[in-house]
């Protein structure tokens, strides 16, 4: 499917500038087309399917090597993929990522006015932040312990020996399982609550709901 839709990018290239371009024919060994007027190529295909390169009226290029090889690049970011989805490569001026099959995920981000941040995530059991400042930090080992901070729609989650203890924090509300799921304690910025699952439940938030 992946492959299909780069062949149907580089056909349209070809048809769309056809007016304007002159085409290099040595098929199957390699075809190319070239600009007429600047007499750069702007497409061009080597062995058939195999290799494919373009340069789009935006600027950004496409290589392609199947099945194994994608690169994009559009101005300062260079998108590459290996095997497509297993391995995924992103870089620009200011960051990088690396995943693989978004199961490992790496991230490093450098700004200019600011530290740099470091993100490494092995799905499902580390999880990991580092910015320089404890208050936005974090390392996590799933089940083992660890609290995660600002992601997943949580202010927070901590967790100890999961599913024995783990607590979620948003907006001040703290949900408090010990353990998860069947005993969870509602606490914080006016919340209360107590909750023994499958059986019975209570929350309440005065002058809002109960």
């Amino acid at each position: 499917m992946f492959s299909r839709l780069i062949v149907w990018l580089l056909l349209a290239v070809a048809i769309a500038s056809s007016a304007r371009a002159a085409e290099r024919n040595a098929w199957p060994f390699w075809v190319a087309q070239e600009d007429e007027v600047t007499g750069q190529l702007t497409s061009e295909q080597i062995l058939g399917p195999l290799y494919a390169a373009q340069t789009n009226p935006d600027g950004s290029t496409q290589k392609v090597i199947r099945p194994l090889w994608l690169t994009t690049v559009q101005g300062e970011e260079r998108t590459s993929y290996l095997f497509y989805p297993f391995f995924t490569w992103r870089r620009d001026a200011q960051s990088s990522y690396f995943s693989f099959v978004q199961l490992i995920n790496r991230r490093h981000y450098s700004a200019a006015d600011g530290p740099a941040e470091h993100h490494l995530d092995i799905w499902p059991f580390y999880f990991s932040r580092e910015t320089g400042d404890p208050a936005t930090s974090y390392h996590a080992f799933f089940p083992v312990a660890g609290t995660i901070k600002n992601r997943f729609g949580k202010d927070r989650l901590t967790w100890y020996a999961f599913p024995l203890y783990f607590n979620t924090d948003r907006d001040g509300m703290e949900i408090t399982s010990a353990p998860w799921p069947f005993l969870r304690f509602i606490n914080g910025a006016g919340h209360h609550g107590f909750e023994f699952w499958p059986l019975f439940g209570s929350r309440e938030h005065p002058g809002d709901y109960h």
